[in-house]
Order: structure tokens, then C-alpha cells, then sequence
């Protein structure tokens, strides 16, 4: 049996609407994504192209580098 992975933010109260997480380089933010979102170039920051905006998520940023911190919710079951 495999060994569930501990997620990078506790999505426990994360609105059902936000798919994906990630933080910014400064770490001091995490943002929140209806649509998987990617890095923008030349700049320290996510960016999604979905048509949807970021939403900005009070939980605890991500604590390592930022271009690790993009997260997808984790299915029901998975640890939270």
C-alpha cells in the first residue's frame, strides 16, 4: 500500500471552489485557483489563464521554495 504524501497546506477550510494553492516568492501569501495555474515568466508569481482570478487563501504559506509550493486539493480520502 502506498504511503500517502503529507499536503503542503491544510485544506480543511479552503472554499470548494479552489482546486489548486500555491504561494508566492516573498512566502508570505497563499493564493488560491479555480484552474491549475503556472508560473509567470520573468516575474515571482502564479498566473492563471483560466479566465478565473486568484483568490487569496488565510492559511499558512507554503515554507519552502515557491516554484514547489503549487499544490492540486487533495481527492477525498487523501490526507488533509
Amino acid at each position: 500500500m502506498p504511503i500517502a504524501k503529507k499536503p503542503k497546506y491544510n485544506w480543511a477550510n479552503v472554499p470548494a471552489h479552489i482546486n489548486w494553492i500555491a504561494t508566492y516568492e516573498y512566502g508570505d501569501v497563499a493564493w488560491g485557483y479555480v484552474n491549475k495555474p503556472c508560473r509567470k515568466p520573468n516575474t515571482c508569481i502564479w498566473h492563471e489563464s483560466g479566465g478565473e482570478w486568484r483568490h487569496r487563501i488565510r492559511l499558512a504559506p507554503y515554507k519552502g521554495h515557491w516554484t514547489q509550493s503549487l499544490e492540486k486539493r487533495p481527492l477525498r480520502g487523501e490526507s488533509q
